[in-house]
């Protein structure tokens, strides 16, 4: 969100140099529109379908492409090996999404930047103490959005979709009918009282019966060889100049510091958490927990704040000092007009610097000792063996401002087992946990079922033949929920709504086990304790309602619209067309949206 809220002199700094790039840009884009063909031809050619009779923007398809699949990403919060089949399942979901966007659109539903800057604000983890931190939202970017390939303004963009299409979902929603015969079995349904047992099987409960070795390695890494591809990696001199070197030079005044307050204002609040409505009696009766509140924003004063500023003034001056002299490294790095340049070892040496090297390392993996996170990795990708790209500009970190010089640069590549093959060991045990977990809690199920049939047998001693240890937890409601201590609450609460009594669950996955939960008891409870979240009921279900309805609509869209998608590969198992070229496994979708 930085850049959706930086300041206006750091955007105009350079100007003039954009001004000249801008120049390029126009020049280069009026020559390439009267040197290629116009009109449906190219318009064809660049499309990525056919959609309500008109020509889909390759970019267009591109942009809702990547923003689906950065849905899913952080959702799971890694990486996806996107097969074949994968690849379908997003293109078609990408589809659907453009439709949906088109529409949203064409009813003025949009977000503007003030939206899309409130609504990453607001969200709980970029939260401290009740407000917005700057430093959550950056750590999240740098050690999250990064990691996982995206930038800051992809996710901004993302973030913008997301917003029109909540509006849109939300017209659809307020046309869902609720009847009263729904609203109270649900209630109904949700007061019920609980006493559950369960089992929690984890890689404890199965390490011993797993026998991986380097058979079994071997095997999954031939399965798929591109799996463990190493990625690209570099190996670095360089030199570091902290900013404690710097702060002695340097001084803020109180008359700079208010300066500093009055334009940075909206970052100097406190959120305090205020009583707006009593509930219950009016006689003074009411609990704490019944009592209405809400979070009161209260801007702090300048004497509040006053040495807060001076030292983050103190430090900012401190590093701008510290990359002016890293800038000044930079320069003499450079080479003369006949191409020359000093080497960088003479340079560091001349101005009393220590070299230090790093490395091998890959862009996303984090460097020992830096502590300027993945700003210092992009800038050792980009550096390049020639005698004016082999180093970098100042790289400023939170303590440190960095420059550095490439030695080595090794492409990405397919390795031999041999190189993996404490990897693939490690991949193939985890897998085999993996199933014999799913293995064994399917067993559990299926002799808890045959248990039920058997006279005086339970639930309990079918774990038991496992040697599992049933849990019992209950009585319980969705109302009252269930003890904090319980780390499967969420599964556990989730898996009962859909059992009745005497049943057993399928395999339940949760964080770091899978449960097989049995369902002792189920009674009516306190409906009337539901009565006040009558209204919440029934927002739920008309969401849940609406994003059923929602995602039929979409599909509706593209049948209404004939869609003809140009986007899908043919499914393995058919054979490509002659002349066709073999569809690419395994790449993510195009980023470059």
């Amino acid at each position: 969100m930085a850049m959706l809220i930086t300041k206006f002199h750091s955007l105009i700094r350079n100007r003039l140099l954009w001004a000249g790039f801008l120049v390029i840009i126009v020049f280069t884009f009026v020559i390439w529109g009267t040197t290629t063909s116009g009109g449906k031809d190219q318009e064809n050619a660049n499309s990525a379908g056919k959609l309500d009779g008109e020509y889909v923007p390759m970019e267009e398809f591109q942009r809702s492409n990547f923003s689906t699949y950065m849905s899913i990403v952080l959702n799971v919060g890694r990486p996806l090996n996107v097969t074949a089949e994968l690849d379908r399942e997003i293109k078609q979901a990408a589809w659907r999404r453009l439709a949906a966007l088109r529409q949203a659109e064409a009813l003025g539903l949009i977000a503007n930047n003030d939206e899309v800057i409130a609504t990453i604000r607001a969200h709980q983890g970029f939260q401290y103490e009740g407000q917005f931190s700057p430093q959550h939202y950056q750590a999240f970017v740098q050690n999250v959005l990064n990691r996982l390939g995206f930038s800051e303004m992809q996710f901004e963009e993302h973030v913008r979709q997301e917003i029109a299409l909540q509006k849109l979902q939300y017209m659809l929603q307020q046309a869902v009918l609720i009847t009263p015969y729904e609203i109270n079995r649900a209630i109904a349904t949700l007061s019920d009282s609980f006493e559950v047992d369960y089992v929690a099987i984890g890689e404890k409960n199965v390490e011993d019966e797993v026998k991986v070795g380097e058979d079994e390695a071997r095997s999954l890494f031939l399965k798929d060889p591109a799996a463990f591809t190493i990625p690209p990696k570099v190996t670095l001199r360089y030199v570091a100049l902290p900013l404690s070197g710097f702060m002695t030079n340097v001084t803020a005044t109180e008359e700079e510091a208010l300066v500093y307050y009055d334009d940075f204002m909206d970052s100097f609040v406190r959120t305090n958490r205020v009583r707006v409505a009593e509930a219950g009696a009016p006689e003074g009766t009411n609990t704490e927990a019944e009592a209405a509140w809400s979070n009161e924003v209260v801007q702090l004063t300048f004497d509040e704040v006053k040495t807060n500023i001076l030292e983050r003034m103190t430090r900012e001056r401190a590093r701008d000092k510290a990359v002016e002299a890293a800038t000044e490294l930079v320069i003499q790095l450079a080479p003369d007009r006949e191409g020359q340049a000093p080497a960088f070892e003479d340079v560091m040496a001349k101005a009393g610097m220590e070299i230090r090297t790093a490395g091998p390392f890959a862009e996303n993996e984090p460097v020992e000792g830096v502590d300027a996170g993945l700003d210092f990795n992009r800038a050792a990708f980009a550096l390049r063996k020639t005698s004016d790209e082999y180093f970098s500009d100042a790289i400023a970190g939170s303590n440190t401002v960095y420059v550095l010089a490439l030695t080595e640069r090794t492409e990405s590549r397919v390795p031999e087992f041999e190189e993996v093959a404490k990897d693939a060991l490690e991949a193939a045990r985890r897998q085999a946990i993996s199933e014999a977990i799913t293995k064994k809690a399917q067993a559990v199920r299926e002799v808890a079922l045959t248990a039920k049939e058997a006279k005086g047998l339970t639930f309990s001693d079918a774990a038991q033949s496992f040697k599992l240890e049933p849990v019992h937890v209950g009585p319980f409601s969705l109302t009252d929920g269930l003890e904090e201590t319980n780390e499967y609450n969420e599964a556990l609460l989730k898996t009962v709504l859909q059992l009745n009594q005497g049943e057993v669950s399928e395999p339940v996955a949760a964080e770091d086990a899978v449960l097989v939960i049995h369902v002792a008891k189920r009674g009516p409870g306190d409906a009337a304790g539901l009565e006040p979240m009558r209204d919440q009921i029934v927002d739920s279900i008309r969401r849940q309602r609406g994003r059923t309805l929602f995602g039929e609509w979409e599909s509706y869209l593209l049948r209404k619209g004939q869609l003809e998608d140009r986007m899908q590969v043919p499914d393995e198992e058919e054979p490509l067309e002659e002349n066709a070229e073999p569809a690419e496994e395994n790449v993510p979708p195009d980023a470059d949206a």
